[in-house]
């Protein structure tokens, strides 16, 4: 629809406005309006380039969720490496440029079509800057970019952090805009299915990697971990529970590290919760 708002300034002798016209438009695809974020704890990683070489990238992540857009949570924690993808819709065809800030480092590669396979580096953050500031380093702003209206492109964020006041953001310029604007996830759908980061996580769970045994192996130890967001000091409690499968025998279910006794083949899924001032966060192996 189309909204005008007004902006009106009283003084003692006169009154004063002025109008702003402001129109939401359909969406530019199904399923727009948010990115797929990973993430690896407890990892220093020095550079990203050590990141991308380590075992775990880029299949085994530890938690999965849904941005609402191409910034992420500022002074959320430390000792983490992330990686951000989706499908970038382009408004209109035209020239893009792209801005990057971010701490301790990130890039950003946009592909030339909507597949992973063509991405190409657009800009990166050397060294750590600050959110605004998008002019620090030459690598933060790309070359022109041709985007064509109604094509999807490929996109991936990646980002590393040691200590202290992490933050990354994505901003454009449209043709002869001058300002970088943030992109909203309006412009973006998430590469996968997964749920919405929520800021009142203060601990997340980790349920451990998938694991495939051959019967008669009829027993596993469940190891998952929890991991604590910015400074909290609040306590948590933890809970395994059977989500699906054939029956099987849970011991020390309210430990990180428990025992599952199977009594036949099948598939199983675990689940690993942490609870803590009322809010849970959810794994499953």
């Amino acid at each position: 629809g189309s909204y005008v708002l007004r902006l009106e300034v009283v003084t003692d002798q006169q009154t004063r406005s002025d109008d702003v016209r402001v129109e939401v438009r359909a969406a530019l695809a199904e399923g727009t309006g948010s990115l797929t974020r990973e993430v690896w704890f407890n990892r220093s990683y020095q550079s990203l380039t050590e990141f991308q070489a380590s075992d775990e990238f880029p299949n085994h992540p530890h938690i999965v969720d849904s941005l609402p857009g191409l910034r992420g949570p500022t002074d959320w924690s430390s000792k983490y490496g992330t990686r951000v993808t989706g499908w970038l819709h382009a408004p209109r065809s035209g020239d893009y440029t792209f801005y990057l800030t971010g701490d301790d480092e990130a890039e950003f590669r946009i592909s030339a079509d909507d597949t992973p396979g063509k991405l190409d580096l657009a800009c990166r953050v050397p060294s750590p800057t600050r959110a605004t500031d998008w002019f620090d380093f030459p690598e933060q702003k790309s070359h022109a970019v041709p985007l064509e209206a109604g094509k999807r492109y490929f996109v991936e964020l990646l980002h590393r952090e040691l200590w202290s006041r992490d933050h990354f953001q994505v901003a454009w310029t449209i043709g002869q805009d001058r300002l970088p604007e943030v992109i909203a996830g309006s412009y973006f759908a998430p590469s996968q299915d997964a749920p919405d980061y929520r800021e009142e996580v203060t601990h997340y769970a980790y349920a451990g990697p998938d694991r495939v045994y051959y019967w008669p192996h009829d027993e596993a130890y469940l190891s998952g971990s929890i991991q604590k967001i910015r400074s909290s000091d609040s306590s948590v409690t933890t809970r395994w529970v059977q989500v699906s499968g054939p029956a099987a025998t849970l011991t020390d279910a309210d430990h990180l590290e428990a025992t599952v006794n199977f009594l036949r083949e099948g598939r199983y899924v675990f689940k690993l919760t942490a609870l803590s001032e009322g809010v849970d966060h959810s794994d499953e192996v």
